[in-house]
């Protein structure tokens, strides 16, 4: 708890999921999701909440594709 990746503060233990374990992140916008220790380690995909995610495509000019 407490190391920064990306956008995202580890909070605490979220639980075991079907596949692994979980890990509650804070995002630095504020908003809480929960991400995989081996993605958060391994840098996969973007370090930032979905949120995020959304706005950063908008201001690259690319519609998300669940509003294609």
């Amino acid at each position: 708890t407490g190391r920064t990746f990306g956008r995202f503060r580890v909070i605490g233990y979220g639980g075991k999921g079907a596949d692994a374990a979980r890990w509650v992140v804070r995002c630095a916008c504020g908003a809480y999701e929960h991400r995989k220790a081996k993605v958060l380690k391994a840098g996969l995909g973007r370090l930032m909440c979905s949120r995020c995610d959304h706005l950063q495509e908008l201001k690259a000019g690319r519609v998300p594709p669940s509003h294609a």
